[in-house]
């Protein structure tokens, strides 16, 4: 299956593995990028990631079949709304934003139009590093890539948008924008903060000890990887996610108080027990 003519807003590291992932397996006609920095987008043309770029996406949308968003969570509705009026009849947008529920419903309400649709969508692929000289056409295969359809979506436009995902090698599950965002809250974004507050922590306990920096080695660094994410992107991501990380801090709070009673109160089967289900669900994984 073939996608036309694609547009990549946002060609950083998701959006260029996207488009380098396309070209590969020659699934568009061509792929134009789209972004707001000129020396970005030239970027992504030298790295092979698009075949054109445009500074505008409404000079572009007349003659796309397929958008895709890959911008931070914050801006994906006004684009759908900005690109909406000018796309052709028929044209499917989606996004890879890492929440779901208020991106779905803000952006299926800026459309304005019912016959050009978008459909929520978040391949669970990436790391700390990001722009288009860290994207790669293998990025997805075998990556989890959720598509978040509403009780309105166009069944249609839900099945272009799992086709997109599978071609590139992900692994495709439906779920509900709302199960989405309770998902990725305990598996992803939970991490990011628990990761952030184990460096803010080293970062207190060194005004103690100035020697800390050299006992920090590689299972700290491998633990706290993930806390070198852009600070403003995750930030918004957490916001928009905000009750069910709440939900998320209160669980995770009780098992840590599990773990600081079993060492205040010296039960070293309890501690030993806690560590042995926590290696047991680590093996499985």
């Amino acid at each position: 299956m073939g996608f036309g003519t694609v547009g990549i807003l946002g060609v950083g590291l998701l959006g260029g593995s996207l488009g380098m992932a396309l070209k590969s397996a020659y699934l568009a006609e061509r792929i134009i990028g789209i972004g707001r920095n000129q020396q970005r987008l030239q970027l992504a043309l030298e790295c092979g990631a698009v075949d054109e770029v445009s500074l505008n996406v409404s000079c572009v949308a007349p003659v796309l079949d397929l958008l895709v968003i890959a911008t931070p969570v914050d801006r994906i509705a006004s684009f759908v709304q900005e690109s909406a009026e000018k796309l052709k009849p028929g044209a499917v947008i989606t996004d890879v934003g890492s929440t779901k529920a208020k991106v779905v419903a803000q952006s299926e309400s800026s459309i304005g139009r019912d016959d050009v649709f978008f459909v929520g969508s978040h391949p669970m692929a990436g790391g700390e590093k990001t722009g288009v000289q860290a994207a790669r056409k293998d990025l997805f295969e075998g990556a989890t890539c959720f598509v978040t359809p509403s009780p309105s979506t166009n069944p249609g436009a839900r099945d272009q948008v799992c086709q997109l995902w599978r071609s590139v090698g992900g692994n495709v599950h439906l779920v509900s924008p709302e199960e989405h965002d309770a998902l990725v809250a305990a598996s992803s974004h939970l991490p990011h903060l628990i990761a952030s507050a184990l460096c803010l922590s080293a970062e207190r306990s060194a005004e103690n000890h100035a020697m800390l920096s050299k006992a920090l080695g590689a299972g700290f660094k491998d633990t706290t990887r993930i806390a070198a994410g852009s600070e403003d992107l995750w930030r918004d991501i957490c916001m928009h996610n905000r009750n069910n990380l709440l939900d998320c801090f209160e669980q995770f709070s009780l098992i840590l108080e599990e773990i600081r009673i079993a060492l205040g109160t010296n039960q070293e089967e309890r501690l030993e027990a806690l560590l042995r289900r926590a290696r047991e669900f680590r093996e499985n994984l």
